[in-house]
């Protein structure tokens, strides 16, 4: 009974621990999306409506989509590109670039 009340301890401090950054890496995500929400918002509105902006703001706004992939692709140390190109996230082009 004395081993079983101690590993029911340390698994209960490790699911605590484990939920802890779990709960910081969701905070963290929310963040980087607000960001890169409010970075896209501030340029539209710097730029205006001009139509010869348009490329140009889309250009970054795919800059900014790909580095928010290639940030989770580090964390989660992938290196193929298959769902995000089949999902459209990314271009071949974009891709190749990065390759």
């Amino acid at each position: 009974d004395g081993i079983g009340f101690i590993v029911g301890l340390l698994t209960a401090f490790r699911l605590n621990d484990a939920y802890g950054k779990w709960n910081k890496a969701s905070a963290q995500l929310l963040v980087m999306h607000a960001k890169a929400r409010e970075v896209v918002s501030k340029l539209v509105s710097y730029c205006g409506p001009a139509p010869d902006s348009v490329p140009h703001i889309e250009n970054v706004r795919r800059l900014i989509v790909l580095g928010c992939v290639t940030i989770k692709m580090h964390i989660r140390g992938e290196s193929d590109f298959t769902e995000y190109l089949t999902s459209h996230l990314v271009t071949a082009d974009e891709v190749a670039a990065l390759t």
